[in-house]
Order: structure tokens, then sequence, then C-alpha cells
């Protein structure tokens, strides 16, 4: 019988070994470069070669959410991922057996998105890591606008994980050490910004829609690409800290119905709409990075490029995909 996956219908057996064929998958892409970590709390997967004497980078959340994150191993990426069930938090004692065994001796700093399940897991991770004396440092990532449009702090995250990553494991590459690596984090996590926009089948689009079936924050109809654009960008122009730089990076995440010359048209359209604006754009990446939600539409991250990070505004390649 043909199996569905959040009401889509797909040509695998959705068993209980799923996300663990899921990984076995990745790896036959670059023989040699993975090793799987054994782990019965959850789905572990890390590079073989990790450049020794260095601070190591693991990220980790639900699974089956796309790219994110078994996808996002990769020499300027993550060291090693941890994966829960579908769309489940992973086991504390699976996070903390990786990081265990990713440590090089100068700690490792963890990189989650900021919900309650995930924080928690990754909080007694590092407290088990702790009486091993292994230093762990965590990054809870919370770039969501619409999930708390007052309170960054309570924010949760989303597709902004990926420019961090990417921050990070370039600021370990260079020496850097677990504090000033959590330090640079923090700063670009206090700047970071992304919205959610979709359209339903009447047309009408939709801001905001939580991941959980949350009503939108705000709907309008669509009336053309030019307002959809505009509307998209300028909520999260709005949410940008105040005097924050006007050089930005920019990433579009499309939705899984979104098709490949529609990202792109519209990836096009939000450059020129912010240079309008007055805004430089020093890198893009657009991709099918995160599948959580089976509409047509996008998450955009807008972060706000300081002298501090402007190092960083270059593009890397994880498993198919670059960021």
């Amino acid at each position: 019988m043909l199996q569905k996956v959040r009401n889509r219908a797909v040509l695998v057996d959705s068993d209980e070994q799923l996300l663990e064929r899921e990984i076995l998958g990745i790896m036959q892409t670059k023989k040699g470069y993975y090793e799987q970590i054994s782990n019965e709390y959850g789905y572990s997967l890390v590079k073989k070669k990790v450049t020794p004497n260095r601070v190591t980078v693991l990220v980790d959340g639900g699974g089956g959410l796309g790219q994110l994150f078994p996808g996002i191993i990769a020499e300027n990426l993550a060291d090693g991922i941890c994966m829960g069930e579908m769309d489940t938090a992973p086991n504390a004692y699976a996070i903390y057996n990786l990081a265990k065994e990713m440590d090089q001796g100068k700690g490792v700093i963890i990189l989650t998105n900021n919900y309650a399940g995930d924080v928690l897991n990754n909080d007694m991770a590092i407290e088990l890591l702790a009486n091993e004396g292994i230093e762990a440092r965590l990054c809870s990532v919370r770039d969501s606008l619409f999930s708390s449009m007052e309170n960054r702090e309570e924010r949760a995250g989303l597709t902004g994980i990926l420019l961090l990553t990417k921050i990070a494991n370039q600021a370990a590459n260079q020496g850097k050490n677990l504090n000033e690596i959590n330090l640079l984090l923090e700063k670009a996590n206090n700047q970071i910004s992304s919205g959610i926009v979709m359209v339903n089948e009447e047309g009408q689009l939709l801001f905001g829609k939580g991941l959980a079936g949350e009503p939108p924050i705000y709907e309008t109809p669509y009336v053309s690409e030019e307002n959809f654009v505009k509307n998209a960008c300028d909520f999260i122009l709005n949410d940008l800290p105040r005097f924050s730089s006007k050089k930005v990076w920019i990433q579009l995440n499309a939705m899984l119905y979104m098709s490949y010359l529609e990202s792109n048209v519209l990836l096009y359209s939000i450059t020129n709409y912010l240079e309008s604006k007055g805004y430089e754009v020093v890198f893009s990446s657009v991709g099918h990075y995160y599948d959580m939600f089976n509409e047509n539409g996008m998450i955009l991250t807008i972060l706000p490029v300081t002298e501090e990070l402007g190092e960083y505004a270059v593009p890397v390649q994880g498993y198919d995909f670059t960021v």
C-alpha cells in the first residue's frame, strides 16, 4: 500500500528503519567519507576524518526534515549530526555519545533549533559531557520571526541554523576556541531573522503558519510577484535590530512544492527589492533545505553582515547543495 508522510504519498516503506536507511543512502554518495556512530538512542553520522586539535561542530534536530539534518555534514559545515525520530528531538544520550566520539580535546559546539525538547535534551547531554571532562556549548538558534514577534529570546528555529553552522565550522577551522565560537554565534543569533510565507489553494498568502498547524499571523490575497516579495521582505527588514549593517546574507528555502524556476526567480526579485531599499546583498543561496511544509512557499532568512561576520560570507557545499 502507498505510504503517506505528512499527507504526501511516498514511494518507500515507512518502517522503523526509515531514518537509518536514509543515513545509509547518504553514505553511498561519498564512500569512505562518512562514519555511522552506532547508537541505540538515535541516528548519528560523522565525517570519518575530522580535523584534529580544534573545536568540533555538532548539529542536531528531528528526523525527516530534508537536508536538515543528515545532509549538512561537509568540510565547512557540520562535523557530525544527530537526529531523533520523525519530527522529534534527539535523545540526550544520543547527543552525549556522539559528542564524546567527536571531541578532539578542544570541546564541542552544538547547534540546535530553539524548541523546548531539543534544548532540554542538549542541556542534559552537556551535563553528561561535563562529568567526563568534555567541554561543550549550546547555540539554540532563534531565527523564526513569526513564532514570537515581540520576544526574540522565545523564538523557535528554522533554516537559519545552516548559516550559523557555516560560521561555527569556519571559525573552528581558524583555530578559535570554544568560548570565542559560542560568542560569535550568539552575536549572529541575535540578528538573524527568518519568515515563513506560503500560498494556499484559495490564493491566500499565509505568513507565519506554524510547524504544528498554528494559524498564520497575517493573511492577504496574492496580488503579484512584486507584492509578494515586498510583504515577505518588509516583515523581516522591520525586525532587524536597529542600526544593523546594511550588508546582508539572504537564504531562500524553497518549500516542497516550489519549483526550481520559481525559487531562483524569487531570489532575483528579492535581491532587487533589498537593493532598492539600500541594502547590499553580499551573499545569497537558494535550495530545498527543509522539508517541513507540503506547500508552495518559502522560508526567507536575512542576516546582517557585520564586519566581524563578513569573512564568513562565502559559499560552502554540503551534500547536494550550496549554502
